[in-house]
């Protein structure tokens, strides 16, 4: 921990036995802190070996995941931040900046609302960005409403 936030660290290297692959590194470092006001902050760097630095925004929904590739860019910042506006109602939204040729962006905007006890109704938003010339392009935007029992 660095006081009272926590800090979590992963390194892995890949040596494949086939000669036919290649070399695999992945890093990642991450801190997250809580308010004493319930805020949550959260934020991380991922290094990708395996990563591209020129894929197409759309690699972040049909690329293939593996313990060898965890996504599909060289480089992802991760930010997010939540918050309980009431004690029914959370709120949060979370970010991946990919900072290669397109400067891949998602944003991932969710609210949560207890209807009742045991049920969540969750309005989760998947909204991905590349940059252009004129700027921020938003080729792919997906909305999810979602019932959810807890037991």
């Amino acid at each position: 921990n660095l006081g009272d936030a926590g800090l979590k660290g992963e390194f892995t290297y890949f040596l494949p036995l086939d000669k036919e692959q290649d070399d695999a590194f992945a890093a990642t470092v991450g801190i997250d802190y809580s308010f004493e006001n319930s805020l949550y902050l959260n934020g991380g760097y991922l290094y990708n070996s395996a990563g591209s630095t020129s894929a197409s925004v759309t690699n972040l929904f049909n690329f293939e995941l593996s313990a060898r590739n965890l996504y599909p860019y060289r480089h992802a910042i991760f930010a997010q931040f939540s918050y309980p506006f009431t004690p029914l109602l959370n709120g949060g939204v979370a970010f991946i900046y990919s900072p290669v040729d397109i400067h891949a962006l998602f944003a991932n905007p969710t609210l949560t609302l207890s209807v009742a006890e045991n049920w969540d109704l969750d309005f989760v938003g998947q909204i991905t960005f590349d940059k252009e010339k004129r700027g921020y392009s938003s080729p792919i935007q997906a909305f999810f409403l979602r019932m959810k029992y807890s037991f």
